[in-house]
């Protein structure tokens, strides 16, 4: 499976455009310029926990502040989640996430 995204990017990777649609599991390493320019440009606000987690889990690179990042995950499991689960439980905490949101792999 792939992350797929309704977006526009320039040859650099220098410009994002648009709205996740999570389609997939795997993660994708989008670069460390689009990275940076994503971050940079404060997408996440105004958008629900759901689509923060989806694309930052599905990111290699981290697009967003960790804290932000922390914040959306527990909204959406609905639980608070530990620091060191994000580094001894990664890939369980993805797949308790598309458990909660209806859509495990």
């Amino acid at each position: 499976m792939t992350l797929q995204t309704k977006a526009t990017y320039n040859s650099q990777n220098a410009d994002y455009k648009g709205d996740l649609m999570i389609a997939t599991t795997k993660r994708h390493n989008i670069g460390k310029g689009l990275a940076i320019k994503l971050g940079e440009s404060r997408w996440w606000e105004g958008k629900p926990a759901t689509v923060i987690c989806g694309f930052q889990f599905l990111t290699v690179e981290m697009c967003v502040p960790f804290s932000v990042f922390h914040e959306a995950v527990e909204e959406c499991l609905g639980r608070p989640v530990y620091t060191h689960e994000f580094g001894v439980n990664y890939d369980g905490l993805v797949d308790e996430y598309f458990k909660a949101i209806g859509k495990a792999p």
